[in-house]
């Protein structure tokens, strides 16, 4: 046992196992430790499970971590932790799965300091729900669910964490850009996918808190929306498909605590339901703040979940909606099949609670209660079976034959109407059919009629498309009053028309109205309901209400699969938009197994080929943003070709795709073929959209930037300008994609030493750009460093020494002591010795020092900064002996100055114009320093400068 313990120890200290690099231990258990894991084929942070080595001694133990990948591979849901891939290496299987930082659900109840919001307990296990549901579909019962096994996924750290250096100086972004750090050169390389007719406008402005429950700002003080969930640990999943199992009869497996009666008796019957049980289990302790059936010891426990009655949870705790009761109730049932039918319908009931509707659930009748009190106290069942039994045996003779007609009678009746169903259906189906035809018919008529009607030369000018579709809009209270499903259809028709121009706002305000139309003339048409919040999730998607977006698609989801199934073309296209929605909330590994899974199905829905070409479009896309750069554009082009057939060059579905491979050979470094793209791409948005569409808006943006990645800064100037000023009439100044538009122009004017703008420039928009998305956002930090280097060069150095360490605050803790960290702080003792603060800058370049002593196998870089730093303030101090060893250790590290990248280079470079400034100023009598010396490696590092810049 020494041994396998000693085996389990070296691979954390090994730091690699196979391809992955461990970073450290991130928790352990008896089965399995899982690792934090770099993934260098991917680029990404992975959750690596590996068994220890004395579990994989038993075949049995084998074959369940097997399995367990397999079952968790099989999933593809928002709620479930993806895996990424199984194997072995060495003889020892693993799992790379995402990387979830955070907490635990069971950990942030534990925390939590009041009693959990009503509303906020019912979507948690709502969403859990709808997880659980989705595992059931695939044949997967999880049969260990608990708060222990729920993760809640920080997303803005996992973000953080998986973003290197490296790829947020390559890494693009559009008017909306993303929440990377960038380059001081590279940020202008940044440009945006555009989904296919999901367009622009704003920004995604983020809440992160530390507590997971965010409330929206729509929404009262009592009610709250859950964040980022997904479920883990699969060990003890099983296949309904599978004929074997690794369990016998009697044998009981899972957390005592959360069992379900079939569980805790080593039934052989564990199914779905018992995972329903377990959510009930889980709500119960969310509502109450307790379990219902933990005792003394494992044993009574166990006897408790199958034997004693569920507490009175009101006794537990005040003013429990009955409704609420009546689920949770229903849900932990002592008997399968009195529970919820599935999981996605107790899903539904706790969405129904939360919306106010009505729900599928009842409090027990007075008999159910009379009856389970007799399965409690055996002694009064015995007692009044022993009274009723000589009335039984009278009855049975006579009652035999009739039993046995009224079962026939039933049977008939049973076949009868399900015969009777299936002629309904039918003729629904060609009512339905034929009314849409109808419809049709008459809104294209009323189009028709719109789009002709205006006088061409009204009021002396041309009349724009947005003053039609308001009459339009107007003449609708006019129109079809006596047939609402055609006004709803209108209605709708025009929302899209809304939509495709970008008056994204004005398509949302026509949905509300239909949505309330509909409530008040055609409540119990769920068709109509589903298509009308699906343009109102295009909507929010547009918007950047994402949150609202997918909670809505998620309930979407749901309501499709009920309607018209999981294969249906419906159902597609609210995967697609959740897909989008994901996409948008860079939360992209998520979205791709959605879509992956949509085009294995496109095939079986005989859907339009331009949507196909659209997921296709939106697929490529997701590649190049989790490094899939290659695929993508491959993808990309042959979409690209496909579209220009089918749709012609000048469609804007063309338009999009091809902006979208501009931002792929952006990404790939071919910055001169983007820009050109980018030329002919704006160039026909102008003439489809118009210069104030977003796309358009967007465009100029990217072709700005693109110009600027190529050292083009007049041109980058001009066109920042333009777009900035457009922005500003359309959106507002203070709009997040204005305000993300400034950044890019500051970064231009800084490249023309327009120095003094800047200065005025970032203080304008600093404030409402960091209320817009959080002091932690890549734009922020840009706008901070550009600030600072502004302040410098109009020697304003106390004010660059501020916004540098505001910068180097915003950095997240791990990310400290990395070059860019390091550089920074090299930064502020540069600026602070400018200033005249000699003593403290030697303090600061010696923690510089010691901060990277105990670093094991430290790049070349961090080494030769911290030498430099800590050299030039020993100098600056006149500590010349002292500064003698650091400064001979730069000179001894000269010819690795050409491996370093260019903005580590240009971080050295000022603090060697600092030092030689300063050598010409201290009274050097031992010689120990060569200011021409210096001046070479100086002049090395400007040739590495101007040959990158070519």
């Amino acid at each position: 046992m020494a041994q396998v313990k000693k085996a389990d120890s070296l691979l954390t200290k090994s730091k690699r196992f196979g391809r992955f690099q461990i970073e450290r231990l991130l928790g352990e258990g008896g089965f399995a430790s899982v690792y934090l894991a770099l993934d260098p084929k991917l680029n990404r942070h992975v959750a690596l499970k590996i068994p220890k080595a004395a579990m994989l001694e038993s075949a049995d133990a084998k074959i369940r971590f097997e399995r367990e990948a397999r079952a968790a591979a099989m999933l593809s849901h928002p709620f479930i932790v993806p895996v990424f891939e199984c194997g072995e290496h060495d003889g020892k299987n693993y799992i790379a799965s995402a990387w979830c930082p955070g907490q635990t659900l069971s950990s942030w109840i534990r925390r939590q300091p009041n009693e959990i919001d009503l509303h906020a307990a019912a979507r948690i296990i709502a969403e859990l729900s709808e997880a659980v549901g989705h595992a059931h579909q695939r044949g997967i019962i999880h049969r260990d669910l608990k708060p222990a096994n729920v993760l809640i996924d920080g997303e803005e750290r996992i973000n953080k964490v998986r973003s290197s250096l490296d790829q947020l100086d390559q890494e693009t972004e559009t008017i909306a850009p993303s929440t990377k750090r960038e380059d001081r050169r590279d940020t202008a390389d940044e440009t945006e996918t555009i989904l296919p007719g999901q367009h622009d406008t704003t920004t995604i402005v983020r809440k992160d808190p530390e507590h997971p429950l965010t409330k929206p700002d729509n929404q009262n003080d009592e009610e709250c929306i859950f964040g980022k969930l997904r479920i883990s640990d699969f060990g003890l999943a099983k296949s309904t498909n599978e004929n074997q199992e690794l369990t016998v009869e009697g044998a009981i497996m899972g957390t005592p605590s959360y069992m379900s009666p079939e569980q805790a008796a080593g039934r052989p019957d564990v199914g779905a339901a018992s995972d329903i049980f377990t959510l009930g289990t889980m709500l119960f302790e969310l509502i109450a703040g307790q379990v219902p059936f933990r005792r003394d010891s494992t044993l009574q426990t166990m006897i408790a979940i199958t034997d004693d009655p569920l507490p009175r949870i009101d006794s537990l705790r005040k003013n429990v909606p009955r409704d609420l009761k009546a689920i949770c109730e229903k849900a932990m049932k002592k008997e399968p099949a009195e529970r919820y039918a599935s999981a996605f319908a107790l899903a539904s009931d706790l969405n129904a609670w939360l919306d106010g509707r009505p729900i599928e659930a009842r409090v027990s009748t007075s008999i159910e209660k009379f009856t389970k009190a007799c399965k409690r106290n055996p002694g009064i069942s015995a007692a009044i079976a022993a009274s009723l039994l000589s009335l039984t045996l009278g009855l049975t003779a006579t009652t035999w034959s009739w039993r046995n007609s009224e079962a026939n009678l039933e049977k008939a009746k049973f076949e009868f109407k399900r015969a009777e169903e299936n002629a309904a259906q039918a003729m629904l189906a060609a009512t339905k059919e034929r009314r849409a035809r109808d419809s049709a018919e008459k809104v294209a008529t009323f189009m028709t009629g719109v789009f002709r009607s205006p006088d061409p030369t009204k009021k002396g000018r041309d009349v724009k498309v947005l003053e039609i579709l308001d009459e339009a809009r107007e003449s609708l209270n006019d129109s079809f009053g006596d047939d609402p499903e055609v006004r709803l259809d209108l209605m709708m028709a025009i929302a899209d028309c809304y939509h495709q121009i970008g008056e994204y706002q004005e398509s949302i305000s026509i949905l509300e109205d239909a949505s309330e139309f509909r409530l008040a003339n055609l409540a119990e048409n769920r068709d109509l309901k589903l298509q009308i919040d699906n343009r109102m999730a295009k909507g929010w998607i547009e918007t950047r209400e994402l949150k609202k977006a997918i909670g809505l698609l998620h309930q979407n989801l749901l309501l499709a699969e009920e309607l018209e199934g999981v294969d249906s073309s419906i159902y597609a296209t609210t995967e697609r938009n959740l897909a989008a929605a994901h996409l948008y909330n860079r939360e992209f590994e998520t979205a791709l197994p959605i879509l992956e899974q949509l085009m294995d199905k496109v095939d079986d829905l005989s859907l339009e080929p331009a949507r196909v070409l659209g997921i296709r479009n939106m697929l490529a896309s997701c590649y190049g943003e989790v490094g899939r750069n290659e695929d993508s554009i491959e993808l990309l082009e042959e979409i690209l070709e496909q579209q220009k057939e089918l749709l012609g060059e000048d469609h804007p579905s063309c338009l999009e795709t091809a902006n979208n491979l501009a931002v792929g050979y952006s990404k790939s470094g071919n910055r001169e073929q983007a820009a050109e793209q980018q030329e002919f791409i704006l160039e026909q948005s102008r003439h489809i959209h118009g210069d104030e569409h977003p796309i358009t808006l967007r465009c100029i943006n990217n072709l700005a930037k693109s110009r600027y990645g190529l050292g083009n800064f007049a041109e980058s100037t001009l066109l920042y300008r333009e777009v900035y000023h457009l922005c500003v009439t359309k959106l507002g100044a203070n709009h997040p994609n204005t305000l993300s538009v400034g950044v890019g122009l500051s970064s231009s004017l800084l490249a023309e030493n327009e120095f003094e703008e800047v200065v005025q420039l970032l203080n304008r928009i600093r404030k409402p750009l960091t209320k817009a998305v959080g002091d932690s956002d890549g734009r922020v930090r840009r706008l901070l460093d550009s600030l600072a280097r502004a302040y410098e060069q109009t020697n304003q150095v106390p004010e660059a020494i501020e916004a540098t360490q505001d910068l180097l605050s915003t950095l997240p803790e791990e990310k400290f002591n990395s070059p860019h960290g390091l550089s920074l702080r090299a930064t502020v003792v540069r600026l602070l010795l400018k200033n005249g603060q000699s003593e403290r800058a030697e303090e600061l370049a010696t923690e510089l020092y010691n901060s990277i002593s105990d670093l094991e196998d430290t790049p070349g870089y961090p080494n030769t900064l911290v030498n430099l730093t800590l050299g030039l303030a020993k100098t600056g101090n006149s500590k010349l002996d002292e500064a003698g060893e650091h400064l001979e250790y730069v000179l001894s590290r000269k010819h690795s100055l050409q491996q370093f990248s260019k903005d580590e280079t240009v971080v050295l470079k000022r603090l060697l114009e600092l030092l030689v400034e300063n050598l010409d100023d201290v009274d050097s009598e031992l010689q120990l320093f060569d200011a021409e010396e210096w001046n070479s490696v100086l002049d090395s590092i400007e040739f590495n400068e101007a040959d990158e810049t070519q």
